[in-house]
């Protein structure tokens, strides 16, 4: 099974277009799920995750998880 792993970082407004972009491609090369890592006070970008339909997973070390099965 393919795996792409996302980090952004703090660019909440550049992350929502990346995201979508990234889920395109993924899905046109045969990618089954998206993992992405964020920090656990990065409260945008859960938010954008969510609204995306990502599975929310607690984490350790400040960050969370969030999935998408594609």
């Amino acid at each position: 099974m393919r795996k792409l792993q996302l980090n952004f970082g703090h660019f909440p407004d550049t992350a929502w277009v990346l995201t979508d972009y990234i889920i395109e491609i993924a899905r046109a090369q045969g990618y089954r799920k998206i993992t992405a890592t964020f920090l656990k006070t990065n409260g945008a970008m859960r938010r954008m995750f969510e609204h995306k339909r990502f599975v929310i997973r607690s984490g350790e070390d400040g960050a969370d998880a969030a999935e998408l099965g594609l």
